[in-house]
């Protein structure tokens, strides 16, 4: 049982780390050609990978600060996600704002579902323990 649970838990840290990589990626990419910034496939991969860290990667122990980081995230995310897209504007280091940018919208896209899934899994204990 006991290496069961270890697996689940490796396979949720690989999943986070390649939604971690495939958001920087494709943030990368998205400034060589803005047309495939949202290709459907990319994104749904980083919701699954998402849902898979929520499922597998965090504990009860965990669940707390992993939904504070979450919710700073998403706070940043809407302050800061215009401001990130004029760094460098005009200049030829225009580059690094979409990046930012970029970077922080796939992120996104990978942390919220694994946000919905930590929220509902410390719901559902929470009314089991009432």
């Amino acid at each position: 049982m006991k290496k069961g649970i270890r697996t689940a838990a490796l396979l949720g840290r690989y999943a986070f780390l390649l939604g971690v990589l495939l958001a920087v990626v494709w943030a990368i990419i998205a400034i060589i050609n803005p047309v495939v910034a949202t290709n459907t496939v990319v994104l749904s991969l980083l919701v699954v990978l998402g849902i898979l860290v929520g499922l597998l990667n965090i504990s009860a122990r965990e669940t707390m600060p992993f939904l504070l980081a979450s919710a700073v995230l998403v706070i940043m995310f809407g302050f800061g996600s215009t401001y990130l897209g004029i760094v460098g504007q005009g200049s030829s280091f225009d580059f690094i704002g979409k990046f930012l940018q970029g970077l922080l919208t796939y992120l996104m896209i990978l942390v919220v579902p694994a946000g919905i899934v930590v929220s509902l899994k410390e719901l559902y204990a929470f009314a089991e323990r009432s």
